[in-house]
């Protein structure tokens, strides 16, 4: 790991990238999450190509990561509804980017189980959604939260919740 990271410092990769060393046994299947964020949005950037070989995890078991991530999500959503009443601009976007993420990554991996298709950014996600005008609320905050108000933020938080309780 030290030569990587010497490498690394005399060839910095810049900010788009994180590097997440694994053992290859364990990379190579699993049905989590992250199994499926790690053979669809990663990519080898040398050596040989363990990405192309990564099994993905089932569809089965993407529609009730998906499913459950989204049901559990609705909750925390309610909750940061709820509080965006008396929170600081600053302190609603640093509290709520993290759940507008998980929002479309459940809603990726619902998407993979249910089509085999695995839409690989947050636009491509908004755009299988089917309420678009919802999605694009979401969307359009999730990509901008630096300069997000609370109104804006107030709309994403419905949005996604009325998104949720429509499937």
């Amino acid at each position: 790991m030290l030569a990587v990271r010497n490498w690394l410092q005399q060839h910095p990769l810049g900010d788009n990238y994180l590097l997440s060393p694994r053992v290859y046994e364990e990379f190579i299947v699993g049905d989590t999450l992250n199994d499926l964020s790690l053979k669809f949005r990663s990519r080898t950037i040398a050596g040989r190509d363990v990405v192309a070989e990564k099994l993905p995890p089932s569809r089965e078991a993407a529609i009730k990561i998906g499913y459950d991530g989204l049901q559990y999500l609705v909750k925390r959503l309610e909750r940061r509804w709820l509080n965006l009443a008396h929170w600081s601009n600053d302190y609603a976007r640093h509290k709520n980017y993290e759940i507008y993420k998980n929002f479309f990554v459940y809603f990726a991996a619902l998407h993979y189980g249910e089509t085999g298709h695995y839409p690989k950014s947050r636009a491509d996600v908004a755009e299988v959604m089917p309420d678009q005008q919802l999605a694009q609320n979401v969307l359009l905050v999730t990509n901008d939260i630096a300069n997000a108000s609370k109104d804006q933020q107030n709309l994403a938080l419905e949005s996604a919740i009325q998104i949720i309780q429509k499937m």
